[in-house]
């Protein structure tokens, strides 16, 4: 029984000793030269190469809590420069759904410091580069699809018309073919 019982003593002391090392508020697995995601996407972002991005993420940040979401999805591009803002749109009903907004944007956009000195909004069609999109999108989409036929063309041709019925053996022939 003694020795049944110094065992368990042994034991408890071996698991609590153990809780003691690998207690998480001691013990951390990171140190200060590792960075987060985090971290390295904000260095980047910060470079001076990357200036234009930054103000061109805030001003679609803007864009999309003024303008509704059925309106922002006219937008292509936007960028605001010479105290004008200017919003290039995918077609004609984009154009005219955003002339609506101008006061609104001038309006709230004038309440950030950024933004005070703006004059006017400008907003533009720029079908070619929504073409260019379009298209980059319908080419990686489009593929032959090509597939083996299952018919042996065996069935009843009960066509009374001359033109038809030729078509359709025609079709029976070209079948049996492959």
């Amino acid at each position: 029984m003694q020795e049944r019982l110094k065992k368990q003593i042994l034991k408890k002391i071996y698991f609590e000793s153990q809780d003691q090392i690998f207690d998480n508020k001691h013990f951390s697995f990171t140190n200060d030269k590792t960075k987060t995601i985090n971290k390295i996407f904000t260095q980047i972002a910060n470079k001076p190469q990357f200036n234009q991005i930054r103000k061109r993420y805030k001003l679609e940040k803007l864009l999309s809590k003024i303008l509704l979401p059925k309106h922002l999805h006219y937008v292509l591009y936007a960028y605001y420069r010479d105290d004008k803002l200017t919003i290039a749109v995918s077609n004609h009903i984009g154009q005219n759904e955003l002339n609506f907004q101008k006061l609104t944007l001038i309006k709230f956009l004038k309440q950030i410091d950024e933004y005070k000195m703006i004059k006017d909004v400008s907003i533009f069609r720029d079908e070619e580069f929504a073409l260019e999109q379009q298209t980059k999108s319908e080419s990686t989409i489009e593929e032959d699809i090509k597939f083996s036929e299952k018919s042996y063309g065996i069935f009843e041709n009960n066509i009374k018309d001359k033109k038809l019925y030729t078509l359709v053996e025609s079709i029976r022939k070209s079948i049996k073919q492959k």
